[in-house]
Formats: C-alpha cells, sequence, structure tokens
C-alpha cells in the first residue's frame, strides 16, 4: 500500500519487533522496552527497476522507553543545542501532525498520547556521524520523543 501523507510504500501486515535495530542505530539507549518497527520502500515495489537504489529503503519505530531516558534524551538535546548554538539549548518541538504524518499506519496506531508535546532530540542520537545520522548511517528524518512520557518515535532512510 502507498502512504500518501508519508509518501511510502509499505504492507500493512508486515510489522517487526526488533530490539537489534536500537542496538545497531542507537547504542546510547540501554535497557529498551518494546520496539515496533514497520519499513519499506519510497518506490512501487512492484513497478519494474532493474536494481532500486540503496536511499530507496527506509524504516520506522516506536520504541518503549523509562521516563528517566526520555528525560536523559532531552537533557542531552539541550547541552548539545546549548554547546553548538550560543546558548539556545531548548529541543525543537514537533507537532503531533507532523509526527502522524511522517509515520505510515501501521506505526500510527502505536503512537501514545502525549499532552507533554513531542520534541526532536537527534542531536542526543546522532553523536557523532552528523547531525541526522544514526550511528549505522542512516539518515534520521524523524528522532521524537514525548516530553514526560514514555516513548520515542523514529524514521529513517537508508543511507
Amino acid at each position: 500500500m502507498r502512504d500518501e501523507a508519508s509518501e511510502r510504500y509499505f504492507r500493512p501486515d508486515l510489522v517487526g519487533h526488533s530490539p537489534e535495530l536500537v542496538e545497531e542505530h542507537f547504542p546510547v539507549l540501554e535497557g529498551v522496552g518494546a520496539v515496533t518497527v514497520a519499513d519499506g520502500r519510497f518506490t512501487d515495489p512492484y513497478e519494474r527497476v532493474p536494481i532500486p537504489a540503496q536511499d530507496d529503503y527506509w524504516w520506522q519505530s516506536a520504541i518503549e522507553l523509562e521516563p528517566a531516558q526520555v528525560d536523559e534524551l532531552v537533557s542531552a538535546t539541550a547541552a548539545a543545542g546549548a554547546s553548538d548554538h550560543g546558548g539556545a539549548g531548548a529541543p525543537e518541538p514537533v507537532s503531533e501532525d507532523e509526527v502522524l504524518d511522517a509515520l505510515v499506519p501501521t506505526l500510527e496506531g502505536e503512537v501514545q498520547d502525549c499532552p507533554g508535546g513531542w520534541v526532536d532530540v537527534s542531536p542526543a542520537l546522532a553523536q557523532e556521524k552528523g547531525p541526522d545520522v544514526s550511528d549505522a548511517g542512516d539518515l534520521l528524518e524523524l528522532t521524537a520523543v514525548c516530553e514526560g512520557g514514555s516513548q520515542l518515535l523514529t524514521s529513517a532512510r537508508d543511507m
């Protein structure tokens, strides 16, 4: 199926649970809870393409964290922002509409209510390879935690 909002092809019946993905891409996160993953392509998988490009593939996840881990990510993001931007350390807010538009429908059902608001914590998760690249080398499009909550939502594309 094609999700028009996120412009991705996905299989609605194909959702995995892969803590190994977290270990590979976000080694700073230890002892995470449930990990729900969806993946697919940007181009139609039934279209005749000799060899799809590596960046045609994407993956998304909903990761359960302890509230203390969420607080640590927000603090690390603020610290990174303060050191890089001359004191402007508050994490960037991400609207719920942005979160839901980025995720495919199979993951939208995993999104918890977030009264505290979603914030971008990519500086805390993309520490060494650049501001928007995971430790495993994928481009991070969404890395949002619910302030005061226990969930991290991610969206990335293979590079």
